[in-house]
């Protein structure tokens, strides 16, 4: 299977939190890009990457759904917003430092999310609610208690 399938078949049968876990995944990969690029001097791979991540960040935050919980959602478009203006001074000025310190909130905003999916599974399994977390390939007909503060919306182009 060539990897644009894959990662498109992969996305079709993600729940929203693993959606939101890839597209944190994909922040990282393209802010590390950002940063060998202002090492390297190669400004036009600082720019895709900048780019990108700014792109992802802008999904993150029309994705989330402040009915299911107001304070975190203010929370967490804080944070992104945040990240999103440090990509745009590491962009103008071409340095490393805001995107360092980017590429380390987002690892913490990936790690925090991971343990609250594991949390979630394991007190779902202990409650015998397993059919909050599907299988692959199957949809969810009722959002798990994570999903309900994300949405469901992801392009795999580009």
């Amino acid at each position: 299977m060539d990897p644009k399938t894959y990662l498109k078949t992969k996305v079709m049968t993600s729940s929203p939190a693993e959606l939101r876990l890839m597209l944190l995944d994909g922040a990282i990969k393209f802010v590390q890009q950002a940063i060998q690029g202002v090492n390297e001097s190669e400004f036009e791979s600082v720019y895709e990457g900048v780019s990108r991540s700014q792109a992802i960040l802008t999904e993150l935050m029309s994705s989330l759904r402040p009915e299911h919980d107001p304070e975190l959602c203010e929370r967490l478009n804080g944070l992104y917003t945040y990240v999103f203006n440090l990509l745009v001074k590491a962009n103008g000025d071409m340095s490393a430092q805001p995107l360092e310190e980017a590429l380390k909130l987002l690892e913490y905003e990936r790690e925090t999310w991971l343990m609250l999916m594991e949390r979630t599974i394991e007190s779902n399994e202990q409650s015998g609610n397993i059919d909050s977390v599907p299988a692959a390939g199957e949809q969810e007909e009722r959002p798990g208690k994570i999903d309900g503060i994300v949405g469901n919306r992801l392009s795999v182009q580009g």
